[in-house]
């Protein structure tokens, strides 16, 4: 069932939809904010692996375009390692 989930943060206002399975693209975030690469989906990934993959709130996607995927939980984790203040 998709899910949408709205961001705010640096006046930026963001809907980001999840897929079907409910996991959103954590990169859609990252773009939309035009955030900085260290802010990448990939790194904070790294950090949260262990946590996150072990209640399969996260998983990555290989291909031309490769993704990030996650829960609605996993959204707001990241969201808050990227900015404490993103207002959700």
């Amino acid at each position: 069932m998709k899910r949408q989930v709205e961001l705010t943060f640096n006046g930026i206002t963001a809907l980001i939809e999840s897929d079907d399975e409910g996991f959103f693209n954590l990169n859609d975030i990252w773009h939309s904010f035009k955030l900085p690469e260290a802010k990448r989906p990939k790194n904070w990934r790294d950090d949260m692996r262990r946590v996150l993959f072990a209640g399969a709130k996260l998983r990555s996607e290989k291909g031309q375009i490769p993704k990030t995927l996650a829960d609605e939980d996993a959204v707001y984790a990241y969201a808050g390692w990227v900015q404490p203040e993103f207002a959700f």
